[in-house]
């Protein structure tokens, strides 16, 4: 999967570099406190990116929050390195079972995006 394809919201920690990425991707940028607190529904259509972990959230919290708000779309999860990814999207869909979960492990999609 190439991030740059991807329309809709990335979730970071605090808008930071990541900006760039998700400006790079057609995300609006949306800190998790804002996410959590602010976003109301989100068009089906639309995609919600976030990191696997991180020092704010996991994406368990981005997919309860997506799930409690009736969300069917697509939940992308970034990760540089998981013990089992394929799990842990299991893991992921008995929390919410109506998104369409992808991982995406970083260091093996397009560099220029990173770059």
């Amino acid at each position: 999967m190439s991030l740059h394809r991807v329309r809709g919201i990335f979730v970071v920690p605090e808008k930071s570099i990541e900006t760039s990425i998700a400006l790079l991707s057609e995300c609006d940028v949306v800190s998790y406190t804002e996410f959590k607190l602010g976003m109301s529904a989100l068009p089906s259509s639309a995609s919600v990116v976030c990191w696997l972990f991180c020092a704010t959230y996991d994406a368990f919290d981005i997919a309860s929050v997506l799930q409690a708000r009736g969300f069917q779309g697509a939940l992308i999860c970034m990760y540089h390195v998981a013990a089992d990814p394929k799990m842990i999207a299991a893991e992921l869909a008995m929390v919410a079972p109506k998104l369409d979960i992808k991982l995406v492990q970083t260091d093996h999609f397009d560099k220029t995006v990173l770059s």
